[in-house]
Formats: C-alpha cells, structure tokens, sequence
C-alpha cells in the first residue's frame, strides 16, 4: 500500500475532530449531527496529534471505512496499515515497531484473521496463526454467502 504524504492528506481530507459525528447507535460516521440531519460520509478523513503529525487517516463510504486505513506514531513514522470493506480489514494488516521494523503481518477476511506472523525488534517469530479456527471459517462462509447474495 502505498502511503499518502501529509500535505496530500491536509489538502483533500477532513479533519475528524472538526467535522465528522459518529451516529448514535453504530460506528457510522455522519458529515452533520444526527438531530441536524447528518448524511453518512464519504471521503477522506484524518485525525492529528497535538504536535501536528498525523494520528490515521482512512477513506469512508456511506459512513463506513472503506479502503486505505493508515495509524502513525507521534513521530510521524507509520504504525499500521490496513484495507477496510464495510469498516472490517480485509486483506494484509501490516503493524510496524516505530524504529521501522516489522512487527505483524496477518491475513483478514470480513474482519476475521486467517493467519498471522510477529516478530521482535530482532525479526525473530514471537508468534504465529497458521489458521482460522472452525468457527471462524464458519463465520466467514456466512459472510461471503451475504455478501455473494444480499438477499439472504
């Protein structure tokens, strides 16, 4: 993934804090307050550090996250990166240490994840998920079953 400069982000987002609602019954997040007829957004949104660097930025469609998903470190340095569908990960989730070494690398379908490796600072395995569990598996059949036909 490749990760959106600052600048870029400041010009074509909008500052969470400033100007997004989260509804009062979901993690939906509305361009207005609800009691002023807020709208699910769709766009860009970021937050910021006291000290001005960026804390995450992530696209939202109709109110949910949807595409690039990226946390930061105070210093500015990447934290995370994730793909968001319907405001689940889907695909690669990357966490790195903030001296820029890779600490976490899983694979996630409708926000469950399939398998997963992390290292230390030193890049040794600390601990792994070769795996979903059955009942995750089931979850995901249900999923993908919704998602290949909305009416069930």
């Amino acid at each position: 993934m490749d990760v959106l400069s600052k600048k870029y982000v400041l010009e074509h987002g909008i500052n969470f804090d400033e100007e997004l609602w989260f509804t009062s019954s979901s993690d939906e997040v509305l361009d207005k307050p609800e009691d002023k007829n807020g709208k699910p957004f769709t766009g860009l949104a970021y937050e910021l550090y006291e000290n001005g660097n960026l804390a995450y930025y992530c696209y939202y469609k109709d109110g949910f996250k949807e595409g690039d998903y990226v946390k930061f470190y105070q210093s500015g340095k990447v934290k995370t990166t994730n793909f968001m569908i319907k405001g689940q990960t889907r695909g690669i989730r990357k966490i790195w240490y903030e001296c820029e070494v890779l600490k976490y690398e899983g694979e996630f379908k409708f926000g469950i994840c399939l398998h997963y490796t992390e290292w230390d600072k030193h890049g040794d395995v600390i601990r792994k998920k070769v795996a979903p569990t059955k009942e995750e598996l089931a979850f995901i059949n249900r999923c993908s079953k919704r998602e290949d036909n909305p009416l069930i």
